[in-house]
């Protein structure tokens, strides 16, 4: 009786021990499955608040872009390749200026220019775009646009190859004269805090009225 009742205790000794080893791996398991539940968790959460920003900042960007390159592209519209490429106007990947058309003379077909001068500059240390209506030997309204990374004037050579817009285009033979169109590209950046840059680029052929 008392053999079989030290039998009886040592075989649930062994089981419980047995229990125990058992019930710590699977509680090492269950810990480490929870750690990478969380951690999924966590970049999820993480991802999921950096979508926002980053998404925010791209229809900005891209609005922004948009935007400049529909106002250079309506004032351009409406100016003549002769005035854009004068000398005196000094025209650069960085800068044009022009008269807009107001009319057109009865007596000789010429164009009518406007009074007043558009201008468009670009700093590429401040990464601006800055548009000034001259007149009377000074700028009268200036708007600027920022987030703007690169030269945005540029036109066709007589191969039809892009070129950027320099002091060669200038007189009859130039290049801008020659095509008649301006080469306008906005490549616009911004910085997202705590991420990265994101970039959109846009880029438009401008045909210029001749004479």
């Amino acid at each position: 009786m008392n053999k079989v009742q030290i039998g009886s205790f040592g075989f649930i000794r062994a089981l419980r021990l047995k229990t125990k080893s058992f019930t710590l791996v699977e509680t090492l398991i269950t810990s480490f499955l929870l750690i990478m539940l969380i951690s999924s968790l966590v970049m999820s959460l993480s991802l999921n608040r950096l979508a926002f920003p980053l998404n925010s900042a791209d229809i900005d960007l891209k609005a922004k872009v948009r935007i400049v390159m529909s106002r250079i592209a309506r004032d351009v519209r409406q100016s003549v390749s002769w005035d854009i490429a004068a000398d005196s106007n000094n025209p650069s990947p960085y800068h044009i200026k022009f008269r807009q058309v107001e009319g057109i003379n009865t007596t000789d077909g010429s164009y009518l220019l406007s009074s007043y001068h558009i201008e468009y500059s670009y700093d590429n240390t401040n990464n601006t775009i800055t548009r000034n209506i001259i007149e009377g030997g000074g700028p009268t309204q200036t708007v600027t646009y920022d987030e703007i990374v690169d030269v945005p004037f540029y036109t066709e050579d007589f191969g039809g190859n892009i070129t950027l817009l320099n002091e060669d285009d200038v007189g009859s033979a130039g290049d801008l004269q020659t095509s008649g169109k301006l080469i306008i590209q906005i490549k616009g950046q911004k910085q997202i805090p705590g991420a990265f840059s994101i970039f959109h680029n846009m880029t438009m052929g401008v045909k210029v009225r001749n004479e």
